[in-house]
């Protein structure tokens, strides 16, 4: 049984184009007032060899809000070794503590079912705070998304 609110199909219209490369991101809310479906927010450009990921990421944290949750879908080269990069398809969850609860209780209940929905989603992972999305993530399983970001694996 799926939890939480349907997915608008622009969302997985959205993320196929992820999947081909000619998305590069997507940020996801939830539609307003009634929070009774996901919606695509905004997308970004894919990378390009010109393209600095940094650059793209910061263009997408400007994106989110301080006060309430979203889902942040990215597909950047990310290190998997210090020598080998990777194309991965990564979901974030931000909820952050000021976001109210009530919003933090439906995102969070949505997040495996937009998890299902989109074949391909190769890592996913929480973050609470700015700093999270900001600091370099270590540990078994890490993705380093440039920029590298402590995130938390769900």
């Amino acid at each position: 049984m799926v939890s939480g609110v349907p997915i608008n199909p622009a969302v997985i219209e959205k993320y196929n184009e992820i999947s081909k490369r000619t998305c590069g991101a997507m940020i996801l809310s939830l539609a307003k007032p009634n929070n009774d479906e996901v919606i695509v927010d905004q997308a970004f450009p894919p990378t390009t060899p010109d393209s600095d990921p940094e650059d793209i990421w910061k263009k997408i944290l400007e994106q989110v809000p301080d006060e309430d949750c979203r889902y942040i879908i990215v597909d950047f080269k990310v290190k998997t070794t210090p020598t080998v990069s990777q194309e991965k398809v990564t979901l974030v969850y931000w909820a952050p503590e000021t976001a109210p609860s009530r919003s933090k209780m439906i995102y969070a209940a949505t997040k495996e079912h937009i998890s299902s929905s989109l074949n391909g989603v190769q890592s996913r992972c929480s973050a609470t705070t700015l700093t999270n999305l900001l600091c370099r993530h270590q540990g078994k399983g890490a993705l380093q998304i440039k920029p590298a970001s402590v995130l938390m694996l769900v």
